[in-house]
Order: C-alpha cells, then sequence, then structure tokens
C-alpha cells in the first residue's frame, strides 16, 4: 500500500511550505522513512504546467535552505 506525506520544508528565514509526494515508500518500526519507487516522473502543478520531478528537485536545491524535514502522514 503506497503512503504520501507532506514534507514540511523550512526555509532559514521562517516561511513554511508544504511539498506533497506521491512516492511508494516504507516506514519501518523505527520510524525510519525510504522513498522505494516513484509513481509517475510528472506532476501537474496547480496552474495546470507540467513538471518533472529534475526540475522540481532542481529548482528547491537552488532556492530553499532546508533547516529540517518533517513528515507527517494525511491519509
Amino acid at each position: 500500500m503506497k503512503n504520501l506525506f507532506k514534507i514540511q520544508l523550512i526555509r532559514t528565514y521562517g516561511y513554511r511550505q508544504w511539498l506533497h509526494i506521491g512516492d511508494i515508500d516504507k516506514l519501518d518500526k523505527k520510524e525510519n522513512f525510504t522513498i522505494t519507487e516513484r509513481i509517475k516522473e510528472l506532476i501537474i502543478t496547480a496552474s495546470s504546467a507540467n513538471m518533472t520531478l529534475i526540475q522540481i528537485q532542481s529548482k528547491v536545491k537552488r532556492t530553499m535552505t532546508i533547516l529540517f524535514i518533517q513528515f507527517y502522514d494525511y491519509l
């Protein structure tokens, strides 16, 4: 069964943004999170733009300093 998580990304100046991922993953008893497979390689944004995961990852790397990541199961 796939689990979907919200990843909370915190910028250095305190702005919070949510990133929804649709990966197939597993969470073990020690709460270690492992992504095992990507469901699809193309994401359609709210403005109907098609973006590949590589484009999103490179933009995040350029524009954000990630202090920590928190996972929330919202199913």
